[in-house]
Formats: structure tokens, C-alpha cells, sequence
């Protein structure tokens, strides 16, 4: 009540998020098959922590840009 002053703190609910998370702890970050999607998932519970690399990695791929980073161990296709 000291945080929020006239808030209903007996009303609360817990709840939980879903964070997608792959067998291997690392994200799917690519292509896809189909020609136009990308893939930025699979994070776990690093998915804030990883958000801006991530999205920097993402956008390089989707412009057509070279990554800071070799991409490729993070490819859909590493499970194939």
C-alpha cells in the first residue's frame, strides 16, 4: 500500500506469462521457409535480457544487412 496509495491490493490476481523457450535455451532468430516471415522467438526467460540484440540482429537480416554476428547457429534450420 506504501507503492500504491488507494490501490485495491486485496483485488490482486495472480497470473503467469508463457515464454516460449526452445529444447536448447537458444533462440530461433531468422528466416523462415515461407519467403517474407522472420522468426525472434524462443528466449525463455532471457527474452528482455536479449531484446535489443535480438531486435538490432533481426533488423540487420530483414534489411538484407551483414549481423554483428554469425547468424547461423540461431537459424530454424539448426533442428532439421
Amino acid at each position: 500500500m506504501d507503492l500504491f496509495p488507494g490501490g485495491e491490493a486485496n483485488k490482486g490476481e495472480f497470473w503467469s506469462g508463457l515464454r516460449p523457450m526452445t529444447p536448447d535455451g537458444t533462440p530461433v532468430i531468422g528466416p523462415t521457409k515461407i519467403s517474407g516471415p522472420f522468426l525472434n522467438t524462443g528466449h525463455g526467460t532471457l527474452g528482455w535480457t536479449m531484446s535489443a540484440g535480438s531486435a538490432n540482429l533481426i533488423k540487420d537480416l530483414v534489411d538484407g544487412q551483414k549481423p554483428e554476428i554469425d547468424a547461423v547457429d540461431l537459424s530454424i534450420a539448426r533442428y532439421s
